[in-house]
């Protein structure tokens, strides 16, 4: 015999063992295997307390399993369906984590299928999408005609129980502990962080009704901090209009909300009434068609707004109210300044937002508080015109009360340097002597970076709005708290309860200007030792500079004391300025820049043993709002 022919029955053979192994180890493995598998079920079946049935195990890996006909049972629930790595706990099921999908629904028996959701990674995030794209694709799938299919076709005598749902990485927050059908009705009863709710949906006409019997606080899953809220009845009615749109009616009686970014402490309203039409517009658009109206206390807002993947519309209006009825009808909790006051006349409110997000360059945006025959019958609890003579103001980052003396502690604009009011006007407020207290650039500009960071960074204040945000409101960042200062900016303003001229005079005598430094008086001695009259070009546009952000001008600063040269462009373009205001040589202004300012005054020696922090950083980000 040939060697070939030895080498060829040697390998022939060796593949016959080679193969018989194989078969030896995956019939090994399919018999202790599925016994592994039947042993981990039920166990945890035993753990859980509810039972486990399934006609075969069509597949599985150490980490993956698929079963035929499966059926989890326990009192008043029962699963069936085909499953693929599925891990249950009868008493709490992450909404987010997964998906059950029903498949179909026999006499005593629902059918569902669960699909996990796979985790998001950084690699798998489409980067020209926002956070907002995002949330519209997890409830783009969402079939209200299909759920309420579903729900027509359970079975008389259907009833369940003991069933907590969950957000991912959040706490339990709401448990069912009784559903049942009662003829077409389906009606339930759960607790919502020990809160009775009760609700029922009448299944023929896709028609439902929800009632919140809780009068106790009750803390909502929104955002990154919970929205708290109690009112003394709370009724939501909803009807599918042809499968094609949603009717809501939200009746709120005497209630409150509470939100850190909402306010400092809880709003009240006495009426809260939404009627709403939900419609989708595209295949993943929902939106509020025109007819919607949300009442606050007796305000009527008519609202129509459209959410879809690239773009985001909005429109408000108000008829002409009477004035004294807004004022009514604004909520307790702030608001306080204007409390009292007396108007007559009448306004109305109307918004405009339309957000293209791969377009920002197209944003528009447009809000406008008109008014007809409106006067000033009486001032409220805060005198609005007291700024026009002597006045007491606490500072936003001071819990002193410092007290305003035209005679004293005032530097008059004649008393201040011709540099500095060109330098400050260009610099915070251009168009100051113009505008009505809001310039709608800016405010657009706010909004659209508001909108990329996911928080209020930025205001779009105008020197108007600085002045009322230092004279009569509280440091808070909060919604209320900017509602509030738009809304007194406006009655100054267009009930010119103060002169332009004095209340950029009252602003450069009272703002900050450094650490504990309030008032331009104060800030030309910390800074240079000198009076306001004497500050020299360069030392104005300094001060200009660090407006936005007083109490941090040293970062502005090297280790060696010297301002940061990156600054050069800007003092170029408020020298152009201020040459142009006050007509003086060209030549005066051409070596200006940053290099030229050097510190005499005590700010020099807190520039030595300043250390700048972290924290103090993430606060100077956030310092514009």
């Amino acid at each position: 015999m040939s060697f070939l022919k030895k080498q060829k029955i040697v390998i022939v053979r060796l593949g016959c063992i080679f193969t018989l192994g194989i078969i030896i180890i995956l019939s090994i493995w399919q018999f202790f295997g599925k016994k592994f598998i039947h042993f981990q079920i039920q166990r945890i079946a035993q753990k859980y307390q509810f039972s486990v049935f399934y006609s075969e195990i069509i597949s599985f890996s150490p980490f993956k399993f698929k079963l035929q006909d499966v059926i989890f049972q326990a009192p008043h629930f029962k699963i069936q369906g085909k499953v693929e790595f599925l891990t249950v706990e009868l008493d709490k099921i992450a909404l987010l984590k997964g998906n059950l999908r029903p498949q179909k629904i026999e006499s005593g028996k629902i059918t569902l299928t669960y699909l996990k959701v796979p985790e998001f990674s950084s690699s798998k995030i489409d980067p020209s999408k926002n956070s907002l794209d995002l949330w519209i694709e997890k409830i783009g799938n969402f079939s209200v005609d299909k759920l309420f299919w579903i729900l027509s076709k359970l079975p008389s005598n259907f009833q369940f129980s003991s069933l907590s749902l969950q957000e991912a990485h959040q706490k339990e927050w709401i448990k069912i502990f009784e559903v049942r059908k009662e003829d077409k009705y389906l009606v339930g009863k759960a607790q919502l962080e020990n809160k009775n709710l009760k609700w029922q949906l009448y299944l023929e006409n896709y028609a439902g009704k929800l009632i919140l019997a809780c009068k106790d606080t009750l803390a909502l899953p929104l955002a990154k901090h919970s929205l708290q809220y109690y009112a003394d009845s709370t009724i939501l009615e909803y009807q599918l209009h042809h499968k094609k749109w949603i009717t809501f009616h939200l009746r709120l009686q005497n209630a409150a909300f509470y939100h850190k970014r909402l306010n400092k402490k809880f709003l009240f309203f006495k009426t809260l009434w939404l009627e709403a039409q939900l419609k989708q517009f595209t295949h993943q658009g929902y939106g509020l068609d025109s007819c919607s109206k949300l009442v606050i206390n007796t305000i009527p807002f008519f609202i129509q707004c459209k959410l879809g993947h690239t773009s985001l519309c909005l429109n408000v209006q108000t008829p002409f109210v009477g004035a004294q009825q807004w004022l009514n009808a604004l909520p307790q909790g702030a608001f306080e300044t204007l409390e009292g006051m007396q108007l007559k006349g009448k306004l109305q409110f109307a918004l405009e937002l339309e957000h293209f997000y791969q377009k920002p360059a197209d944003f528009h945006f447009d809000a406008n508080l008109k008014a007809q025959n409106l006067y000033l019958q009486k001032m409220g609890a805060t005198n609005l015109a007291a700024i026009n003579g002597s006045f007491s103001y606490t500072p936003i980052h001071s819990t002193q009360v410092r007290t305003i003396h035209n005679e004293k502690n005032f530097t008059p604009l004649e008393e201040v340097s011709p540099f500095l009011v060109p330098a400050v006007l260009t610099a915070e407020d251009p168009a100051f002597f113009y505008h009505k207290g809001f310039i709608m650039e800016s405010i657009k500009e706010s909004i659209l970076e508001n909108l990329k960071v996911g928080y209020f960074k930025r205001g779009g204040s105008t020197i108007s709005m600085q002045l009322v945000k230092n004279v009569f409101l509280s440091p808070e960042k909060t919604i209320a708290r900017k509602l509030e200062e738009m809304l007194l900016v406006w009655l100054i303003e267009n009930m010119n309860l103060v002169p332009k001229k004095r209340m950029l005079e009252v602003y450069l005598n009272i703002i900050e200007w450094g650490p504990n430094i309030y008032g331009i008086g104060e800030a030309a001695y910390f800074y240079f030792a000198k009076s306001p009259i004497e500050l020299l070009p360069e030392e104005c546009i300094f001060l200009a500079l660090i407006i936005p952000f007083p109490r941090y001008f040293h970062y502005q600063f090297d280790k060696e004391g010297k301002l940061h040269e990156s600054h050069q462009d800007f003092f170029e373009l408020l020298a152009t300025k201020i040459q142009k205001q006050t007509n003086l040589d060209e030549n005066y202004f051409r070596d200006i820049g940053p290099h030229k300012v050097i510190l005499r005054g005590p700010a020099k020696y807190y520039l030595k043993n300043k250390i700048f922090t972290k924290e103090e950083i993430l606060e100077f980000e956030q310092e514009n709002f």
